[in-house]
């Protein structure tokens, strides 16, 4: 619980933190995220990949601090005397990893949010997180291992490594979750068990296969993040966890939250709109925050000198709300663009050069928008015999983003 919360602050602690947890490690290796990770990180992964396979729900027995926290509640529970539980064999955990892992590979919809981890840190910056945290809460006061042995994904991707031991298909084996009134469920041997895994891992792929093809359909572009995957493999694996909102320095990335299409809530999406007139609201050229923090590789490590070749949206100009239109001195635009998109260009029509956007090295960060003073304010002066308005601005810019991408990622 520790080392998280310290990760919510240092990405590197967090990644190694992350590669602890088996399911979460497999996820990556099936979207190859993991060739990005550290050398202690995937040596982590690989360790409890080992000790899921020798030891059944290793993880859950020693690591998780999801289950540290339901421990405390279980305490609690017996201390109340609480009634015993009818015990459960019926898991839903396994199919749960399977129809995972088949998404990430054809795309489709995954489970990754139900990850403990995943639970754990979107807590720190989304409702649903804070929501889903309080119903396993409760359901560990009536029911102490429902979460554990029925739901969790996680638990249930170690069961499918544990089947890799040879002692899986010998004897059952304690996990140290039960209680007095929830005896673990043994392993069958039996010739349905072998039908059930896989027939389980034949409607995966084809319930993924169904969902691609429906959520072509469905999903509607959306300006995405730096390092945004493909659209299908960025909603397959995306989280929704939250992090890269929390951990963007000027407030650009904010979560979607419209019910109409469930496939894309909670995505994150990127609002070039201030909340304040103070606001800067762009995405800063040296900033890789919500690459680093993102658990699933839906957002692609860039380094900052690459973020001049990722396209996130597109900036248009509108002289007519320039300054330079009232002939007014302004370059702000020129000045502040870090990929020299902004250019002077000869206007006959204008008989001047007027500042002008380079598509090819416009990347859309948005930042001569942000930094854009706007259309001046004219105030006819009947003494003057002029306009005035000094410094006062209209609040329209002369530089917008466009909600069309034009360039993916």
């Amino acid at each position: 619980m520790a080392l998280l919360h310290v990760g919510t602050l240092h990405p590197s602690v967090l990644e190694g933190v992350r590669a602890a947890d088996p399911f979460l490690f497999l996820a990556n290796c099936f979207t190859w995220t993991v060739a990005g990770f550290g050398a202690v990180s995937l040596a982590v992964g690989l360790v409890m990949l080992g000790l899921c396979v020798w030891n059944r729900r290793f993880f859950c027995r020693w690591v998780c601090p999801l289950g540290f926290l339901q421990d405390v509640l279980r305490l609690v529970r017996r201390m109340l005397h609480a009634p015993a539980v009818k015990p459960t064999r019926k898991t839903l955990g396994p199919w749960l990893a399977l129809l995972t892992f088949a998404g990430l590979l054809f795309g489709g919809f995954t489970f990754l949010f139900l990850e403990p981890l995943v639970v754990l840190d979107g807590a720190h910056h989304v409702p649903w997180a804070r929501w889903l945290l309080g119903l396993i809460g409760i359901l560990v006061l009536f029911s102490p291992n429902f979460w554990c042995w029925t739901v969790c994904p996680c638990g249930g991707a170690q069961e499918i490594l544990f089947r890799l031991n040879p002692k899986a298909w010998r004897k059952p084996a304690k996990t140290g979750l039960e209680d007095e009134t929830q005896p673990a469920p043994t392993v069958s041997t039996s010739r349905r068990a072998f039908l059930v895994t896989a027939s389980v891992g034949v409607c995966a792929g084809a319930w993924a296969l169904m969902k691609h093809s429906v959520g072509k359909i469905l999903t509607v572009v959306r300006l995405r993040p730096p390092g945004a995957v493909e659209e299908s493999a960025f909603l397959a694996r995306c989280t929704r966890c939250g992090a890269c909102e929390g951990a963007c320095p000027t407030g650009l990335i904010t979560t979607l939250k419209d019910l109409k299409n469930p496939a894309l809530y909670g995505t994150p999406t990127l609002d070039f709109t201030p909340k304040n007139a103070e606001d800067r609201v762009f995405c800063d050229e040296n900033c890789t925050a919500c690459m680093t923090v993102c658990p699933t590789g839906a957002l692609k490590k860039i380094r900052p000198e690459e973020k001049k070749n990722v396209r996130i949206a597109r900036c248009e100009m509108t002289f007519d709300l320039c300054r330079r239109a009232y002939q007014k001195e302004c370059s702000i635009c020129l000045q502040t663009c870090p990929f020299g998109a902004m250019e002077e260009v000869w206007s006959e029509e204008q008989y001047a050069k007027i500042p002008t956007v380079n598509p090819d090295l416009c990347t859309g960060c948005g930042k001569c928008v942000a930094y854009c003073p706007g259309e001046p304010l004219r105030v006819w002066d009947a003494e003057l015999g002029d306009f005035t308005g000094g410094d006062q601005t209209t609040g329209k810019k002369a530089l917008s983003i466009s909600e069309e991408l034009g360039v993916r990622n």
